[in-house]
């Protein structure tokens, strides 16, 4: 299902090919990485669960803070779908205000390409 951590995953992508468009209004998955890698040239698109660390105990993980692409996903997402910053919320594990400040940034990076 969506999650924050299958929205970045290649794996993810590849069973559902058309997740890409619905989400994003892309062809396909590898053309958002391309597109994102040629508008911002500083963002890495590596998959976020990558970066999941196993707590010291191995019966929890500890998550890292959103990236940059998530951060841009948010963003491409509300537009592409005219989704709430509530239910981004809800995938991101943030609350409103924090998806707000992020697209406070992101939208105008968007805007721009």
């Amino acid at each position: 299902g969506l999650s924050r951590f299958t929205i970045t995953d290649d794996v993810f992508h590849q069973r559902f090919p058309q997740a890409a468009h619905t989400l994003f209004g892309f062809k396909s998955w590898e053309e958002m990485k391309i597109m994102v890698q040629c508008l911002f040239p500083n963002t890495s698109t590596e998959a976020t669960s990558s970066q999941i660390k196993a707590t010291q105990d191995h019966m929890s993980i500890a998550l890292p803070p959103l990236t940059s692409f998530e951060k841009c996903l948010n963003a491409k997402m509300l537009f592409e779908q005219d989704l709430t910053e509530e239910f981004l919320g809800l995938i991101f594990g943030k609350d409103r205000t924090w998806i707000g400040r992020v697209l406070k940034e992101w939208a105008p990076r968007w805007g721009k390409a």
